[in-house]
C-alpha cells in the first residue's frame, strides 16, 4: 500500500510503507546496537513504561540512506499541508513563514532517534515529542494473542487530536492503528499519542519500533 493520510482533526498523520531494502538495513542496524554491550539507554528521557529503549547515533542513519529517505517523506508531508492551505489551529503554524514556503528540505535536522524493544504488557502513556515533526516506524512485530474484547486496542498506536471547544459529532478526537512491519508514520511533534500493551502466547514477545524527532535550525 502506498501513501495514506489520516486527518480526523486539523493535523495530518502520514503513513507509508518502508522500502524493503531500507527496512532490512534498519533491522540489521538495530540488531547490532541491541547486541552492543556499550549501547546507550534512552530510557531516562522517554515517557514509556518500556525497559529497553536504546539511543541511535543519527550519523548511522545517514550511512544507510534513511535520512535522505526521511527528508523526501517530509517534502511530501509539507506539500500536503500546502494543498490544505494550513487549516486554522494546526500545530504546524509558526512565526517563520519560510517554514511552509521553502523548497530547501536540506535545512531539516534529524536530532534524536531511538528504538524500543517493547515486551508483553509494556506500554507508552499519552505523550508528545520535541521538534517540529516526529515519526515512528515498526521493524519487528510478534504474533499477538487476540484481544479479550471485540474492540481492538491491543498493540495499537493511538493518536489523540485537540478538537477544541467546538467538538461535535463530525469530529473524531482520536483514532487507533494496528501497525505492521515496515509501517512509518510522520506527524507534528506536538500531536499526542500513546501505545497500548499487547500479549503473546508465550509472554516473550518483542516488538521493535524506532522513533525520531525532526527540527529546523534555530
Amino acid at each position: 500500500m502506498g501513501l495514506q493520510v489520516f486527518q480526523p482533526w486539523s493535523e495530518f498523520v502520514l503513513k507509508k510503507d518502508l522500502p524493503e531494502d531500507l527496512l532490512k538495513n534498519l533491522v540489521e542496524l538495530t540488531d547490532i546496537i541491541s547486541q552492543d554491550p556499550q549501547k546507550k539507554s534512552y530510557n531516562h528521557t522517554l515517557a514509556g513504561e518500556i525497559e529497553n529503549e536504546w539511543q541511535i547515533d543519527c550519523s548511522l542513519l545517514s550511512t544507510i540512506k534513511f535520512e535522505s529517505y526521511l527528508f523526501d517523506i517530509i517534502s511530501e508531508y509539507i506539500q500536503l499541508v500546502r494543498i490544505q492551505s494550513r487549516p486554522n489551529g494546526t500545530h504546524l503554524e509558526c512565526s517563520d513563514e519560510q517554514f511552509l514556503k521553502t523548497n530547501n528540505f536540506t535545512e531539516w535536522e534529524l536530532r534524536a532517534s531511538w528504538f524500543n524493544e517493547q515486551k508483553d504488557n509494556e506500554y507508552n502513556p499519552i505523550h508528545n515529542h520535541t521538534g517540529i515533526l516526529s515519526g515512528v516506524l515498526y521493524l519487528k512485530i510478534p504474533e499477538y494473542l487476540a484481544p479479550r474484547k471485540s474492540e481492538i486496542t491491543d498493540g495499537t498506536i493511538t493518536f489523540v487530536g485537540d478538537t477544541g471547544p467546538n467538538n461535535n459529532w463530525f469530529t473524531v478526537p482520536q483514532f487507533s492503528i494496528l501497525p505492521k512491519e515496515g509501517d512509518i508514520f510522520i506527524f507534528p511533534s506536538t500531536l499526542r499519542h500513546l501505545v497500548y500493551p499487547f500479549r503473546t502466547k508465550d509472554g516473550q514477545g518483542i516488538r521493535r519500533s524506532m522513533s525520531f524527532n525532526i527540527h529546523l535550525p534555530s
